[in-house]
């Protein structure tokens, strides 16, 4: 009888901390669904004007900002890097920062040889930009991280 009720309440207790590890993974999925779900509106609207004006100065704007938002705010290195990809193919005024932060996703994502190359590039195809100093410094912070 004692045995009977100590197997029921360990089954209660388990099935109790089943049901808390549940709710606590759901929560934590109810909380990054919340967090993205602006940045996904805000990402819609950033696609269509890409769409609209593709090729412009407009589009690179866009793109530049949905890799800012993937790179900051979502955690996808990889999205954020496509779209800066497309900010350099289309060429504009935002082209060395997005290098610049396509590099840094590139070293968060442990290619530190393509990092290097992509802040090698800023300072080759860039030298009169306001991302020469922080490129310089990156290169010099993977050259003392790799010794």
């Amino acid at each position: 009888m004692i045995f009977e009720r100590l197997v029921g309440m360990r089954r209660k207790l388990i099935a109790t901390g089943i049901a808390i590890i549940l709710l606590l993974l759901l929560r934590k999925r109810f909380r990054f669904f919340m967090k993205n779900r602006s940045h996904r509106r805000r990402m819609g609207r950033f696609r269509k004007i890409a769409t609209d004006h593709p090729g412009t100065i407009e589009a690179a704007g866009a793109h530049y900002t949905m890799g800012l938002i993937f790179q900051n705010n979502m955690d996808c290195p990889q999205k954020a890097i496509q779209e800066y990809e497309k900010v350099l193919e289309i060429g504009s005024e935002l082209a060395d920062s997005a290098l610049f932060n396509m590099g840094c996703c590139l070293e968060n994502l442990g290619e530190e040889g393509r990092a290097r190359k992509a802040f090698a590039d800023v300072l080759k195809k860039f030298p009169g930009s306001t991302r020469v100093e922080d490129a310089q410094y990156k290169i010099d912070e993977l050259a003392l991280k790799n010794s």
